[in-house]
């Protein structure tokens, strides 16, 4: 059911202050608050997490092969993906949360942590995908609408993906990034016929 302005979902998004990882029980309070008070007139809430940044300097980042310094992305394949899914899940059931946006973490970037759950930068960015794959299943399983970043649509475990953005086209010039956006939609369209 829509509401008299239209819309059926508000997502609580980059900048709002929302916070998936929290585990305060005063802010999980404040949360459940303001999804009821929207269900009750008909619209969903979603939240949005910049799990790509969420705990950069913390012990977690993904580990660039070369310089043995931060790549600037959380790793996928790290301690704290063990716990994030639970957490997450917690923080859904208490709230009554039905959507999840999230901006990464970034498969792609290779790890060269030796403390990670991988076998070296080689084998980080197959494990980092199939964390993330899971961890979207998990959710999907659970009935939340998924909004991811990347191609977790093929493995099942997104509902949507963003078209025409990835931080890798971003900033190509325009003509390029046009021609690999139709080269996306050409290949989308593709799968939905096979």
């Amino acid at each position: 059911m829509a509401t008299g302005g239209g819309f059926d979902m508000i997502i609580f998004s980059f900048g709002s202050g929302f916070n998936l990882e929290s585990t305060d029980p005063v802010y999980w309070a404040q949360v459940k608050a303001s999804v009821a008070y929207a269900n009750a007139r008909g619209v969903e809430i979603g939240g949005y997490d910049l799990i790509a940044l969420s705990l950069t300097g913390k012990g977690y980042d993904a580990i660039d092969p070369a310089t043995g310094g931060s790549a600037g992305s959380t790793c996928f394949a790290s301690g704290w993906n063990r716990g994030l899914l639970k957490q997450v899940m917690s923080f859904i059931e208490h709230t009554g949360l039905s959507m999840v946006e999230t901006d990464g973490p970034y498969g792609g970037t290779p790890c060269g942590a030796t403390d990670h759950d991988h076998y070296g930068a080689e084998d980080s960015v197959q494990r980092q995908w199939e964390n993330q794959a899971a961890f979207y299943a998990a959710l999907r399983a659970k009935g939340v609408f998924v909004h991811a970043p990347d191609d977790y649509t093929f493995a099942g475990g997104a509902n949507k993906r963003c078209g025409w953005y990835s931080e890798m086209q971003y900033s190509l010039p325009r003509w390029q990034h046009i021609g690999i956006s139709h080269q996306e939609v050409y290949v989308m369209l593709l799968a939905r016929h096979d």
